[in-house]
């Protein structure tokens, strides 16, 4: 019989890890966007094997730049999800996702110059 168990893997060679050897962390990353829990915004879970995996993942994220546009629109993509796009006006939207109407704005300038910049198939512009 098969049983569902959630696999952790290190984030740096793949391997399948145990629960009890598992090394994690919760790193900055403003790409990060917890489904559910904004108290995880900006926040990326990371697992490693052992602590040189784990200092390797560290380093690797840390020469990543912060842009706090790029979490902000995270926060936007996800009260959009929540919600029918086309009902959502920028007070509700203020509202669910607790920025102020500048960091829409923001947020929505980086997210469509991102889109035409690198040309990502399937993501359209934020509506604003």
């Amino acid at each position: 019989m098969i049983q569902d168990v959630e696999a952790t893997l290190c984030d740096v060679c793949g391997r399948v890890l145990a629960a009890d050897e598992a090394r994690t962390a919760l790193l900055p990353d403003s790409s990060a966007v917890h489904p559910t829990r904004r108290d995880l915004d900006g926040l990326r879970p990371v697992s490693a094997c052992g602590p040189d995996h784990l200092a390797a993942v560290t380093v690797e994220l840390s020469t990543r730049d912060w842009a706090d546009e790029e979490l902000w629109a995270g926060q936007i993509v996800r009260a959009l999800t929540d919600a029918a796009p086309d009902t959502v006006g920028r007070a509700e939207l203020a509202r669910a996702t607790s920025l102020s109407h500048e960091q829409i704005e923001r947020a929505v300038t980086w997210h469509n110059t991102q889109i035409h910049r690198i040309g990502l198939a399937g993501h359209g512009p934020l509506p604003l």
